[in-house]
C-alpha cells in the first residue's frame, strides 16, 4: 500500500495531554474556569470584548444569526466556495443563503459582485476567510454600512491572519473561529464567538447554554436555546494550543537569537560553523514534526550536489528540511540524506524558488524580496588583510573587533546572493508580482536577530501598497507598468 500523506495533522505534545488530564482530576469536566480563561486567551490574543466558547463553528454562526434576528423571508450574501457549514448555518434560523463567486485572484467572494446579488430580503452578509486569507473587508464593510446589512464573518480557518493590520474575526460585527483536527488549534471540535457587541454576547452566552442567561438558576430559562456548550476538557486543550499558536516563530528566534545556535565555531576543515549545535537545536525544537503536518503550509528548498539541480522538502522530518536548506557551503557541512545524496543551501542555484512555488501554488503569487540593495564596500583596505598569525592569536584569545576586511562566509553569502538575484531578473514571464520594500536593509549573514524587525517591515509595507493600490487585482495590473526588475526599490515590477 502506498504511503498516505494527511491534508493536515493535529500538533499535540505532552503540554495538552497533561492539561487534559489536570482537568479529569478535577469535579469541573464542564461549565468549569477552564471555559471562561480559553475565551479570555481569544480576548486578549484578538482585541476584542467578548468570546463566547462553544461545540463548533457551525454552531457558532448559527447562535449569532439567531442573535441577530436572521430569520424566514431574510436572505445571507455569501461564497460558494467554502465547507457546507457557511451556508447551512443560516439555514437553521429559515433564512436563505445567496451566492455571489469568487474572485479568481484571491479565491475570496468577490467583493465587487456583492451588490449585483441584493434584493429587497437581504439582510446581511457572510465573508469567510478561505484557506486563511480574507476578502476585501473594506468594501463589503462599505456595502454592508449603505444598504444598513449586518456582516459576519466566518474566520474558522483564519486565526492568527491579519488584514491590513486587523485580526481575522474583529472585521465585521461578529467572527467564529472553529477548532477541528485540521485548523490552526485544535480542541477536538470547538468553535469560538468574538464580537464587541454586548449584546450579541449576551444572546449568545445564553443559547450555549439552553437559553439560561448568567448567573440564573439551573431551571431559569429566559429564551430557546441549544446545547452548544464546550467542555473544560476540550477547553484546557486550547488554552494550552493557543499558548502555542506562535511556536513555529518563537522556536526559531529562540534557536539562532537566544541559544546563538549558528555562531559556535569550529575547526574550519569541513565547515566554519559546529553543525552539532546546529542540529541539536533543530531536533529540539521540531522533534517529532513532519513537514507534511505543520499546521502552516511549508515547503524548504535546498540544492542537491548529487543532481546537480533544486531540491525540494514536502515531506519528511521538519528539521532536515530546515537542516538542509541552511548548509551554506563553507559555512555548514553538507546534508548527507539516508540515500547519499549530497544537499546545500538553495541559494547557490535560486534564492528565490518561483518555479516550484509556481509548482505548488499556480498564482498570481506575491513574491517579497528581503535582499540586500546597498553597494558592497568595505573600510579597510587589502594590505589590512591579517597574516595567519593575526588569525590565530585572535581566534585562541576569543578576540572580537570590527572587521575591516570580508570574513569568508560573507563573501559566500554574497556571492550567493549575486547569483540567485541574476537568475530571479532573468526570469519573466508575467504572472507573478515581485516586490523589493522601500529601504529595506535585509538580514545579513547571523544577524537573526534582525529577521522578525525586518519581516514586520516588509508586512507593514506590502500592506501599504495594497491598501493604496485598492485592490489585489489593481496592484498586479500596476506591477506590468513599473520600472525593471534591476530598478526594483521602493517599486513593484512583473518579475516572473
Amino acid at each position: 500500500m502506498a504511503d498516505k500523506i494527511t491534508l493536515s495533522s493535529p500538533d499535540i505534545t505532552q503540554r495538552e495531554i497533561d492539561a487534559v488530564v489536570g482537568v479529569l482530576e478535577t469535579q469541573w469536566l464542564s461549565l468549569g474556569p477552564k471555559v471562561r480563561e480559553f475565551e479570555e486567551a481569544f480576548e486578549q490574543r484578538l482585541g476584542v470584548k467578548h468570546a463566547i466558547a462553544c461545540n463548533s463553528g457551525t454552531s457558532g454562526l448559527h447562535m449569532i444569526w439567531h442573535s441577530m434576528g436572521i430569520g424566514p423571508g431574510d436572505e445571507v450574501i455569501t461564497t460558494p466556495f467554502s465547507f457546507i457549514a457557511s451556508s447551512n448555518s443560516p439555514i437553521f434560523e429559515g433564512a436563505t443563503p445567496v451566492f455571489v463567486d469568487i474572485d479568481p485572484v484571491t479565491w475570496q467572494i468577490d467583493a465587487d459582485l456583492v451588490e449585483s446579488a441584493i434584493t429587497p430580503q437581504t439582510k446581511a452578509v457572510l465573508p469567510v476567510d478561505v484557506f486563511g486569507a480574507t476578502p476585501d473587508m473594506d468594501r463589503i464593510n462599505a456595502i454592508a454600512a449603505k444598504y444598513h446589512w449586518r456582516v459576519v464573518e466566518d474566520s474558522c480557518e483564519a486565526l492568527g491572519t491579519k488584514y491590513k493590520g486587523r485580526p481575522a474575526g474583529t472585521l465585521g460585527e461578529a467572527g467564529v473561529f472553529g477548532f477541528y483536527p485540521n485548523k490552526q488549534i485544535t480542541t477536538g471540535e470547538g468553535g469560538m464567538v468574538v464580537t464587541d457587541d454586548d449584546e450579541i454576547a449576551t444572546t449568545c452566552r445564553s443559547i450555549r447554554n439552553q437559553g439560561r442567561d448568567e448567573d440564573a438558576g439551573w431551571l431559569a430559562h429566559a429564551r430557546l436555546g441549544f446545547n452548544y456548550r464546550l467542555p473544560d476538557i476540550n477547553c484546557a486543550m486550547g488554552i494550552v494550543q493557543m499558548e502555542r499558536l506562535d511556536e513555529i516563530i518563537d522556536r526559531t528566534e529562540e534557536m539562532f537569537v537566544t541559544r546563538r545556535a549558528m555562531r559556535r565555531v569550529t575547526i574550519p576543515v569541513y565547515s566554519l560553523l559546529d553543525h552539532r549545535v546546529f542540529d541539536a537545536s533543530l531536533k529540539k525544537n521540531y522533534a517529532g514534526l513532519d513537514v507534511e503536518d505543520l499546521p502552516h503550509n511549508f515547503f524548504a528548498v535546498s540544492a542537491s550536489l548529487t543532481t546537480n539541480d533544486l531540491h525540494v522538502h514536502r515531506h519528511g522530518p521538519t528539521w532536515e528540511a530546515v537542516r538542509a536548506s541552511a548548509a551554506i557551503p563553507g559555512v555548514l557541512p553538507p546534508f548527507i540524506t539516508r540515500s547519499g545524496d549530497v544537499l546545500v543551501d538553495g541559494g547557490i542555484v535560486d534564492n528565490l524558488p518561483i518555479a516550484v512555488m509556481r509548482d505548488l501554488k499556480s498564482g498570481p503569487n506575491i513574491v517579497v524580496s528581503l535582499r540586500r540593495q546597498d553597494r558592497w564596500r568595505v573600510q579597510g583596505s587589502y594590505e589590512s588583510l591579517p597574516t595567519r598569525r593575526g588569525v590565530l592569536r585572535d581566534l585562541l584569545l576569543v578576540r572580537w573587533r570590527k572587521p575591516t576586511y570580508p570574513s569568508l562566509a560573507n563573501v559566500i553569502v554574497r556571492g550567493m546572493s549575486i547569483t540567485s538575484g541574476r537568475r530571479l531578473e532573468e526570469t519573466v514571464e508575467g504572472r507573478d508580482l515581485f516586490v523589493v520594500p522601500a529601504g529595506t536593509e535585509g538580514v545579513g549573514f547571523l544577524e537573526w536577530e534582525k529577521a522578525r524587525e525586518v519581516a514586520d517591515a516588509a508586512y507593514r509595507y506590502m500592506a501599504e501598497l495594497l491598501d493604496r493600490a485598492g485592490s489585489l487585482e489593481a496592484l498586479l495590473k500596476a506591477g506590468t507598468q513599473a520600472a525593471s526588475p534591476a530598478e526594483l526599490t521602493g517599486t513593484v515590477a512583473r518579475a516572473n
